[in-house]
């Protein structure tokens, strides 16, 4: 439509809409006014609370010419939470294994406690990133967990700078793993991409550069890939260490050739290019 509107058509479409909505919103603002929120006094928000909030579900009829809002008592089921089915990948035996509800989620505004996807969780006492798994990309979830499995097993964990897996949330039949729990980062949503800049001393660079080289080279060491190579994949923490995250795989264009994706090659193409931005120039 807006390929064949001017600006002004545009516009008036625009407000049209807005008066549309807000004309059948008005007969709901009582019930609004009225409605007690379930979790407004709540001190405590787990992740049941995000991903299976209460719902209810109203219609508008028109009733003798006046709009009028009934609850409906026939609501449709609820498509699923995100997650995926492990098949026959078996998770490493010393992950711990949560439901939802064992989630707490760290808020300081508890209005947005269930409006904004949790990062930062408490999970058995340990703070934890908390990383939704996406039902429509398994093979990235496995993945990940593999490699995490991986790492483990060959003793990596505590050797290289990556985030830990300390467990997975699994939904409360037991059929999907919902999100993995990696050790909490420090960074302020910090990542190399954003924290280069043209006063970043040369110290801090060759540091960086460093850390992930090193990293990069234990990864490869023990068959690991880390496929998705890029600036952003690197968090900056507090203390202005480098931690690689991110091993769904894939690759973005710019950093690692379609050709080399998921390759040690591919890892060496988007290490130099890691270089380069650290050293040259900011884009790649």
């Amino acid at each position: 439509m807006e390929s064949v509107c001017n600006d002004d058509d545009c516009d008036r479409a625009d407000s049209a809409e807005e008066d549309l909505m807000n004309w059948a919103l008005r007969p709901f603002l009582q019930i609004f006014s009225q409605a007690q929120p379930t979790l407004s006094n709540r001190l405590r928000f787990t992740l049941r609370d995000y991903l299976f909030p209460e719902t209810y579900r109203y219609l508008l009829y028109v009733v003798n010419e006046r709009l009028e809002p009934r609850f409906d008592f026939e609501v449709p089921r609820q498509p699923r939470a995100n997650g995926v089915a492990l098949g026959d990948f078996t998770l490493y035996p010393k992950w711990r294994v949560f439901s939802p509800a064992e989630i707490e989620i760290c808020v300081s505004n508890h209005s947005e406690a269930c409006s904004k996807l949790p990062r930062k969780v408490l999970a058995g006492g340990a703070t934890c990133f908390f990383k939704l798994l996406d039902y429509d990309d398994t093979r990235a979830a496995i993945r990940e967990l593999a490699i995490y499995k991986q790492m483990e097993i060959s003793g990596l964990s505590d050797k290289v700078q990556v985030p830990r897996l300390i467990g997975v949330v699994q939904d409360e039949q037991g059929s999907y793993i919902i999100g993995i729990l990696l050790s909490w980062v420090n960074c302020r949503n910090r990542t190399l991409e954003c924290s280069l800049g043209p006063e970043t001393p040369s110290t801090l660079r060759r540091k960086w550069d460093m850390q992930v080289t090193t990293t990069l080279a234990c990864l490869h060491e023990a068959h690991i890939i880390w496929g998705d190579a890029k600036a952003a994949n690197i968090l900056i923490d507090v203390n202005d260490d480098a931690w690689i995250i991110d091993f769904g795989g894939g690759y973005t264009r710019g950093w690692v050739g379609k050709d080399e994706m998921e390759t040690v090659q591919g890892d060496k193409e988007g290490l130099s290019k890691i270089k380069q931005f650290l050293y040259g120039e900011k884009s790649v």
